[in-house]
């Protein structure tokens, strides 16, 4: 009996170490299982990290390409624009510089013809005035003839 409640503890004892032994082995498999899916996880949120960058890396040149894209445009506009208004600027310069001439040759014109006018005007009066006098004088000889 004593051998045989030796061998029933001997065999407890193996089956306990056994049972021990699988425990450790399910533990120690879990535990790989659990490493292996935290790796797994790990590589997704480092590719989804790398995807990303990537589609952030891509947006980045497509905003600057349509900025660069923007601020061209803009300049060539502001560009034809300026370059109209200063051509209009120039034709109305040009167009006032005219008009200046145009306004000072008739005002010249204007003297002018004014002064002409005023000495015919002054000639006429002149001989007027010599005719008459001269006939005042003929009529002043005539009359102090008379008188004699």
């Amino acid at each position: 009996k004593k051998e045989q409640a030796e061998l029933e503890a001997v065999e407890k004892v193996q089956s306990m170490e056994r049972a021990h032994l699988k425990a450790a082995e399910e533990v120690e498999a879990l535990y790989e299982k659990k490493l292996s899916i935290e790796a797994q996880r790990y590589r997704a949120l480092l590719h989804e990290k790398e995807d990303m960058e990537c589609s952030y890396e891509e947006e980045r040149e497509i905003t600057k390409a349509k900025y660069t894209g923007a601020i061209t445009k803009l300049r060539a506009e502001y560009e034809g624009r300026a370059r109209e208004m200063a051509d209009a600027f120039a034709r109305l310069r040009d167009e006032l510089d005219h008009t200046r001439a145009n306004h000072d040759e008739f005002l010249r014109q204007q003297d002018e013809d004014h002064e002409d006018e005023m000495l015919r005007t002054q000639q006429t009066h002149r001989r007027t005035l010599d005719s008459e006098q001269d006939q005042v004088q003929t009529l002043k000889s005539q009359c102090a003839i008379m008188k004699r």
